[in-house]
């Protein structure tokens, strides 16, 4: 049965960036944003995201939840492992785990544990603020979620959020609301990453945008250089706060740059 996913919890959505958007159930997603969606550009993007990080997007996981008045909706959370950390506000959040606890195979995810379609438990986010105890260690593993999703024959799709794929090599700019991780201002806080050869003895890695959203389509490198022009520039007017123990930008391993064809992602 399909559902009019009209959201009257309107406060939540216009924190995160969505305006008066109407949450209807579609099949198909828009690439560019939607009238509804509240547009913002490439520096408010970048200077309001907390962790804005490069990586594989390892699970997806859809349940049904509570979500004010509007009563259940479906909820999907994204699990990705970091390859590449532009922004790191540091703390210590559930979805978040640094050091080894993500190499060993430990989930960084509230919502790794349960049957799929129930949501994350209060032991399953303290699990991974205990994981993330080591706050200033290097971001491994980020959970973050979206409205909308799939459980067996059932879904809900809101036409303004992200879409994620298994596999899928992204670019996240993330924020936190109400304790959970979101993707900065819906759809235009998510990008795919994908290598292209740039020549017959090299590769680049290239960001997929649109002329309609904060980044267009370009090379990975220059929208790391752009992220890191903008967080200068925050730094700069704040008196230099966030730097080892801030929000300072990170430098990573060199995912931005020209390199040989990774792993198949």
């Amino acid at each position: 049965m399909q559902q009019n996913a009209t959201s009257s919890t309107r406060s939540t959505a216009r924190r995160a960036g969505l305006g008066a958007a109407t949450f209807v159930l579609a099949l198909a997603a828009t690439r560019v944003a939607p009238a509804a969606l509240r547009r913002i550009e490439f520096d408010q993007l970048t200077e309001i995201s907390i962790y804005i990080v490069c990586g594989e997007v390892i699970e997806l996981r859809s349940y049904w939840t509570d979500w004010g008045a509007r009563g259940q909706v479906m909820m999907t959370d994204v699990r990705i492992r970091v390859d590449d950390v532009w922004k790191d506000a540091g703390g210590m959040r559930p979805g978040v785990v640094r050091g080894a606890a993500a190499a060993s195979g430990a989930s960084g995810s509230s919502s790794a544990s349960g049957p799929t379609g129930e949501p994350p438990t209060a032991s399953d986010a303290t699990a991974a603020t205990d994981r993330a105890a080591g706050a200033r260690e290097p971001l491994r593993e980020i959970t973050l979620q979206f409205l909308g999703g799939a459980i067996g024959e059932r879904w809900q799709h809101c036409p303004e959020s992200p879409r994620y794929e298994k596999g899928e090599r992204v670019l996240a700019f993330v924020r936190d609301l109400d304790g959970r991780l979101w993707t900065t201002g819906w759809l235009q806080g998510k990008y795919a990453v994908r290598t292209v050869k740039a020549s017959a003895a090299a590769t680049v890695d290239i960001v997929e945008g649109h002329p309609e959203l904060p980044l267009a389509t370009q090379a990975l490198a220059e929208a790391r250089a752009r992220v890191a022009a903008v967080e200068k520039r925050r730094l700069e007017r704040v008196g230099g706060a966030g730097t080892a123990t801030g929000t300072g930008t990170v430098t990573g391993t060199g995912a931005a740059k020209a390199s040989s064809p990774e792993g198949a992602r």
